[in-house]
């Protein structure tokens, strides 16, 4: 989809207007605190949310908190200027996010992914994350969507309980603020298995993409989801985020996702994509030559990723050759697989204006407008950025 009929590219500058990010992380500004307004009454009591003083979150037992995975960043994960002027948790603002985000890079649209889910897939209690997720996607409406018309949400789900997730799908499914099925990773469950088929065909319904995102290794009840073993440091953790990725597209080619479920598409976030070019070959391969296995995959497997699968950008590689970055974008066809994202407020964070201001102006395009438009089946709200975007239903 071609939407640049009014807008202005200026040569040696990089063009955002009426541009999409794919990966935003606001933040709840309390924990599950913050979620209570969209709890109810039984669940605030599970939680131990009802007459817990402040010493019930720092006792063991007491109250009930987001499973945290075992890695810590010597440094932080957030960016400090994204921290509210009175203090808080960085990126918890919605007028500070509008005004120090959205507007300083003119997007148009900015898909959440909410920062109180990506450990979600930790929680041991399938009912219990059910109901935090419901609570975040209220939250997600309420408090960012009515900030700002440039939100874009996801709906997030449960991953230990397929049912309750198709049930929230169903209830926002056709929301045209919400843009993406949200699924964190749980441990021993690759993405192409039969257990997801719930969300699939909830999501299918809707013509929803289904993202995947890292955060939940090691998290509560999760394995640490790597291969070989755990990892020592946070080093390591972090270098290994494509391997997930890897596992989860190979088992959504090879268990027959993308034929069973026609409307869905695929995006993986900050997870990388140089691992693409061996994955894609071997799987091309190993097709050709064992393809009475599996029969129900028609075709190569990388026309499906080509089709129903894209890659959002952050992290940009930093090789020390920029030919060699050329050369990947080119064997991978980025043009046409890649969507700009930030990671904001993250600590590695692709500033929009400055991250990729070397990339051919084409590319750029693609990244940042025509691609995530088609992908996620946006249109305008009105004549300028600021207006926002929405999904069409």
């Amino acid at each position: 989809m071609n939407v640049l009929n009014n807008a202005q590219v200026e040569s040696g500058t990089l063009m955002t207007s009426w541009a999409i990010d794919s990966d935003v992380h606001p933040n709840v500004a309390d924990g599950l605190r913050s979620l209570k307004p969209y709890l109810s009454s039984a669940w605030i009591r599970r939680l131990g949310l009802d007459t817990m003083s402040d010493w019930g979150s720092r006792v063991n037992g007491n109250q009930v908190t987001i499973p945290t995975q075992p890695y810590i960043n010597p440094h932080g994960t957030m960016r400090p200027e994204t921290m509210p002027p009175g203090g808080g948790v960085p990126g918890s603002a919605p007028e500070m996010m509008n005004r120090d985000f959205l507007d300083v890079n003119d997007l148009a649209g900015a898909v959440i992914t909410p920062g109180p889910a990506l450990q979600l897939g930790g929680f041991p209690d399938a009912d219990m994350a059910t109901a935090i997720a419901g609570a975040i996607n209220e939250w997600q409406a309420q408090e960012w969507f009515a900030s700002d018309p440039r939100w874009i949400g996801s709906i997030v789900v449960s991953p230990r309980d397929p049912l309750g997730a198709a049930k929230e799908i169903h209830k926002w499914g056709k929301d045209p603020r919400m843009v993406q099925v949200f699924i964190p990773s749980i441990s021993g469950i690759s993405m192409g298995k039969r257990h997801f088929y719930p969300i699939y065909e909830a999501a299918n319904e809707y013509g929803l993409v289904v993202a995947n995102h890292p955060g939940s290794e090691g998290a509560g009840a999760n394995d640490n989801m790597f291969a070989v073993g755990a990892p020592s440091y946070y080093f390591e953790y972090h270098a290994l985020f494509g391997q997930s990725a890897q596992t989860n597209l190979v088992s959504l080619v090879a268990e027959g996702v993308f034929d069973r479920f026609p409307n869905i598409n695929v995006l993986f976030q900050e997870q990388g994509y140089a691992w693409l070019v061996e994955i894609l070959w071997r799987m091309d391969q190993k097709w050709k030559g064992v393809r009475a296995e599996i029969p129900w995959v028609t075709k190569l497997p990388s026309e499906y990723v080509m089709e129903r699968v894209r890659l959002a950008s952050q992290p940009m590689y930093e090789p020390r050759r920029g030919s060699h970055l050329e050369k990947l974008f080119e064997i991978i066809n980025a043009e046409q697989l890649l969507v700009f994202s930030s990671d904001y407020p993250h600590w590695d964070t692709d500033d929009p204006l400055t991250a990729y201001s070397k990339l051919p102006e084409r590319l750029r395009t693609k990244m940042f407008v025509d691609n995530p438009y088609a992908f996620f089946k946006l249109k305008r709200n009105g004549s300028t950025p600021r207006e926002g975007v929405s999904r069409i239903v």
